[in-house]
């Protein structure tokens, strides 16, 4: 994310109640200063995924059940991509 937005998440104490906007715009501004010229940490109680597929299809609808499907696969996470047309 770019920095700004991370600052930002940073701030953000998601889904919970604030005074004020004004109380995120002072936090938002105390981390600018607390990390200027520094990289921003990643907070502990972030999570997430890395999905590293070998194959994947995209569909979508069409008139008439003629759906357009599109498979990519490759042989392992180092090779090409391949494209193919499925029929639907």
């Amino acid at each position: 994310r770019p920095r700004g937005s991370r600052i930002g998440a940073m701030a953000s104490a998601q889904s919970q109640p604030i005074e004020s906007r004004q109380e995120l715009i002072d936090k938002v501004k105390s981390l600018e200063t607390e990390f200027e010229g520094k990289e921003i940490p990643c907070p502990k109680n972030w999570g997430g995924f890395r999905l590293k597929p070998i194959s994947i299809e995209f569909w979508e609808a069409q008139e008439f059940r003629l759906h357009d499907r599109m498979k990519f696969e490759r042989a392992d996470l180092t090779s090409a991509w391949s494209a193919q047309r499925l029929s639907p």
